[in-house]
């Protein structure tokens, strides 16, 4: 197997294979035949990426391509799936563009798998490493692929963790984000939590602000920050300076609510700031670890603020809301 060498050290070597895998490895481990590929990279196309799919999930699944993706689904069960995932990407493409956020046209065909069923689906996360058992879907950014199961096109629970994971694999096929940077966590799940609000899904017209929110995220905001100005602070500082926060059941549940509160507000109030902050991000050396002390000063200087005054105005955002 050959693909383009990104990064190379003693002891690391990340190289991109043609069909967007990602494979993050140790070059002493013999075990390991990826190789730098000589000459020009060229990344497989629809029509090759489809037929190697085929062959990895064989004659019980179909693979359909759409303008963006290919959708790995069971045989006959297919339907939705494939425009599903086509107009979750272009109402993301669109709601960003318009917010002055650079967005690119990807290398890779996206690829979408569509399990029969949630244990199958667990099964072969397993099969990539990924142990979440409460997962209902899941982006893999080593493979590029979204991961979900056919839940029937049911609203819910499932539907929401799609538009969640689905915004995240647009993000990193069209350099919202960088697979190969350390991008501060709250950003990348902010993003994703934006875009599990139906009317925003849906691009419903006539909808006020507070309807534009996740009314899920938004209610656990309230319940942990309303009337606790010192705690917002403290915990907005811990957000952009760190991810530990994600790390906690409990915290974890905060950490998701305060990075979508604090994505929405930046993209209701000050788009052109979000948009300059998501530059920054993409622009981080690879690989590199970003520190904590970066962290803050550039999302202050960006911001034009220090975090205080951001929690104050975060605070006021959503008590005008």
């Amino acid at each position: 197997m050959e693909g383009l060498e990104l990064v190379r050290s003693s002891h690391r070597r990340l190289v991109l294979d043609r069909d967007g895998w990602l494979h993050d490895f140790d070059p002493l481990r013999v075990e390991h035949s990826l190789h730098p590929r000589e000459g020009r990279f060229q990344p497989l196309d629809a029509t090759q990426m489809r037929a190697r799919l085929a062959a990895e999930f064989g004659r019980s699944f179909e693979v359909t391509a759409t303008t963006h993706f290919l959708v790995v689904t069971p045989v006959g069960r297919g339907t939705q799936w494939p425009q599903t995932f086509e107009r979750l990407h272009r109402t993301f493409t669109t709601f960003l563009a318009l917010r002055g956020v650079r967005v690119l046209e990807g290398n890779f065909p996206m690829v979408a798998i569509v399990m029969p069923d949630r244990e199958s689906m667990r099964e072969y996360l397993a099969e990539l490493g990924i142990r979440t058992p409460d997962a209902l879907g899941v982006y893999d950014q080593a493979s590029n692929r979204i991961v979900m199961y056919d839940h029937g096109g049911s609203h819910g629970g499932v539907a929401t963790t799609i538009c969640h994971e689905a915004a995240h694999q647009s993000a990193f096929n069209t350099g919202v984000h960088s697979r190969v940077v350390d991008t501060p966590l709250w950003v990348v799940e902010g993003l994703g939590g934006l875009f599990q609000a139906s009317p925003l899904v849906e691009g419903r017209p006539g909808v006020t602000r507070r309807e534009r929110c996740d009314a899920g995220l938004l209610a656990v905001f309230e319940e942990i920050y309303a009337g606790r100005a010192d705690l917002l602070a403290r915990d907005l500082k811990s957000l952009v300076e760190e991810d530990r926060m994600f790390a906690g059941r409990e915290s974890s549940r905060a950490a998701y609510a305060l990075s979508w509160a604090l994505t929405f507000y930046l993209v209701e109030a000050r788009s052109d700031v979000y948009a300059n902050l998501l530059h920054c991000y993409g622009r981080l050396p690879p690989l590199r670890n970003y520190e904590a002390v970066s962290r803050i000063r550039d999302f202050e200087r960006i911001l034009g603020a220090d975090i205080a005054t951001v929690s104050h105005r975060l605070s006021r955002f959503y008590e005008r809301l």
